[in-house]
């Protein structure tokens, strides 16, 4: 998702303050990938990273929102708590190895998780924003994704003061000895240019 929205329109511009470099990009859906034995220079993940031989730069975070249709809400109601979720369609991502349950945050400071259910799930979350703004039921999506949405009204957000999860992002390149001025270039230009789309 971050890789088609903000990353392809980022490369050519790093390529051209970097005119001896190429780049191969992969944009893959799979949750896993070895990056050491797949030889890949630095790959871009969302979640909490605890593999011991990466070296994790955090970008910052993207803030996630329960939301739907206005017409979606005005057919089933609006939840007043999370725990509401339970009697509504809820489109489901496993991408994020969190399908069945959203975590919030209470406005005591008390992090939480909620039962959700619905009827289809899917490994893409362009996917399941593209079912929400269809109507389907309830998203639990990035504010990438649906920032533009929200402001126009298409969709309308619920929930917002139990602080839905928001999803940290980094920057993983390999543990060595050298690290490749390549690599440390083009991390630093996403800190950089990645800056104004994400809190600190």
């Amino acid at each position: 998702m971050l890789g088609h929205t903000r990353i392809t329109k980022l490369v050519p511009k790093f390529l051209d303050e970097n005119p001896l470099t190429t780049i191969e990009f992969d944009l893959t859906a799979r949750y896993v990938v070895c990056i050491v034995e797949e030889g890949y220079d630095v790959a871009i993940r969302f979640g909490g990273q605890a593999d011991s031989a990466l070296i994790a730069r955090r970008l910052g975070e993207v803030r996630n929102y329960v939301c739907a249709t206005p017409e979606y809400w005005d057919r089933h109601g609006r939840p007043a708590h999370p725990d509401d979720l339970a009697d509504h369609s809820c489109v489901l991502s496993n991408f994020a190895k969190r399908l069945g349950t959203w975590p919030f945050v209470g406005p005591d400071g008390a992090a939480f998780d909620t039962a959700v259910g619905g009827r289809i799930s899917t490994n893409s979350v362009e996917a399941a924003y593209q079912m929400t703004i269809a109507g389907f039921g309830i998203g639990n999506l990035p504010s990438l994704l649906v920032d533009a949405a929200i402001g126009d009204g298409r969709l309308e957000v619920q929930l917002d003061e139990f602080r839905p999860d928001s999803s940290p992002i980094y920057a993983l390149y390999p543990h060595r000895t050298y690290i490749a001025a390549k690599v440390r270039a083009f991390v630093d230009f996403l800190v950089r240019e990645l800056s104004a789309d994400f809190t600190a």
